[in-house]
């Protein structure tokens, strides 16, 4: 597929780098850069990819679920989760048999300095999640949110095109307006595959 990527980069000065580029992504790219791992991470959750999925992920990765999920008095959501319990998530959505198929839109937002050692990217998103009920009819979830991912490089190795790799460290799963979304979010649909 073909995905247009947007980065702009800013210190304390102001911006220095931007750029716009559409990326025809044939396979998995190099984790060199946070475009270059959220083009994988798309690629990952559409082509159903535990195993690209588990690269992009610290070895200390967290999921913070949203303050809702978290409360909801009839099916609450852990607060947060750790890297285990992602990637059993991920597999089991990936690999569940009612599931057809899954479809990221996404647009960057401007990466900020996290005030630690990496960067806090948001991204506004759309996941269709197309799956089938038990009587086989088409059921559909949409978790349209904001998606909050805290990006780092990992100093002891190396992506394949020789520079830094950069892995996803900790992500946040924020409602809209901070409200609660009608549909659904990531988090539920991360916690009902768990």
């Amino acid at each position: 597929g073909t995905r247009a990527v947007r980065l702009e980069v800013r210190d304390s000065g102001g911006l220095t780098g931007s750029a716009f580029q559409q990326v025809i992504v044939l396979d998995y790219l190099p984790q060199s850069s946070p475009a270059r791992v959220f083009s994988n991470f798309a690629t990952a959750y559409e082509r159903r990819n535990p195993v690209e999925y588990e690269k992009l992920l610290s070895a200390d990765f967290v999921f913070v679920f949203n303050q809702y999920d978290a409360s909801d008095p009839e099916h609450p959501t852990p607060v947060q989760w750790s890297r285990i319990d992602e990637l059993e998530s991920a597999r089991h959505l990936f690999n569940h048999d009612h599931v057809d198929g899954i479809v990221l839109s996404y647009s960057l937002g401007e990466p900020a300095p996290d005030g630690q050692s990496g960067w806090r990217v948001r991204l506004s998103n759309v996941l269709s999640l197309n799956t089938r009920n038990e009587n086989n009819e088409l059921y559909v979830y949409q978790a349209n949110s904001y998606q909050d991912f805290y990006l780092r490089e990992d100093p002891t190795r190396l992506a394949s095109d020789g520079r830094p790799l950069w892995v996803v460290s900790r992500w946040e799963d924020e409602p809209i307006s901070g409200m609660k979304v009608e549909s659904t979010s990531w988090g539920r649909i991360k916690f009902m595959y768990r």
